[in-house]
C-alpha cells in the first residue's frame, strides 16, 4: 500500500476513509479535514474566541494545536 497523495511508504491507515497516507500527508489531511468540519458546519467564525476543552490527550491537544494553526483565537480548558 503506498499513501493515497504522495505514493511514499505510508505511516497512518484509515480504514474508514480507505486510505494511508505517509506522515507529512497525513498532518495536511487531518488539518484540512479539521478546517472543512468548521466552515462547512458553520461551528465560529475567524473572529470568535474559542475555548477548546483539553483532556490531557493526543486528540484535544491536536485538536486545539490544528485552531490555532487555522488562525482561530483558542483558549484551552483543562478540569483535573
Amino acid at each position: 500500500m503506498k499513501c493515497k497523495r504522495c505514493g511514499a511508504r505510508p505511516e497512518v491507515q484509515l480504514r474508514a476513509h480507505n486510505a494511508a497516507f505517509c506522515r507529512p500527508c497525513y498532518v495536511d489531511w487531518f488539518r484540512r479535514q479539521i478546517e472543512r468540519a468548521v466552515t462547512g458546519d458553520r461551528m465560529f467564525d475567524r473572529d470568535a474566541h474559542v475555548l477548546v476543552a483539553v483532556s490531557g490527550g493526543k486528540d484535544s491537544l491536536a485538536l486545539w494545536e490544528v485552531l490555532a494553526e487555522l488562525g482561530y483565537r483558542t483558549t484551552g480548558f483543562y478540569l483535573s
